[in-house]
């Protein structure tokens, strides 16, 4: 393409004024496609980017966050609604990064009908029983976090 418009910009026009623009045009196409070729190179990094961030999650043990003096039947992540333990079973947290602050809640009652530990629980949304309890991790990092669940 470059060379076809060379050539029909030196048959077209021999003076000194049409050699500047020649000379333009091709400046104007190469920074055009070197600024594509950033641009292209840009999406890639943050669209690696984004898939690490998706990827990159931590555990961490909610049976050894708890004080051995508590009392509690059941643990819900209440961000992402997770059942975690159940009065028998326990499953780590695992938030991902980019999911905010979990709260991780201890609760007494009945633990949810229908779930599982270590699955997704609706009722985790807005559990029942009493708050013994509320840890709060980031996801991504597991470092301690504010919680939204009061």
């Amino acid at each position: 393409f470059i060379f076809a418009l060379e050539y029909s910009m030196w048959n077209t026009c021999n003076h000194h004024r049409c050699q500047t623009s020649h000379i333009s045009i091709i400046a104007f196409i190469a920074a055009l496609f070197f600024t594509t070729s950033c641009l292209v190179e840009a999406s890639n990094d943050i669209s690696s980017s984004i898939r690490r961030s998706l990827v990159s999650q931590c555990s961490v043990s909610l049976e050894q966050q708890a004080a051995s003096t508590e009392h509690y039947d059941y643990v819900c992540d209440t961000t992402v609604p997770w059942l975690h333990y159940n009065g028998r079973t326990w499953s780590p947290a695992t938030p991902p990064s980019g999911t905010g602050c979990h709260s991780y809640v201890y609760l007494s009652g009945s633990s949810p009908d229908g779930c599982s530990v270590g699955s997704s629980c609706p009722q985790c949304a807005s559990p029942e029983g009493s708050v013994v309890k509320v840890v709060a991790l980031e996801g991504g990092s597991c470092n301690a976090c504010s919680p939204e669940y009061a």
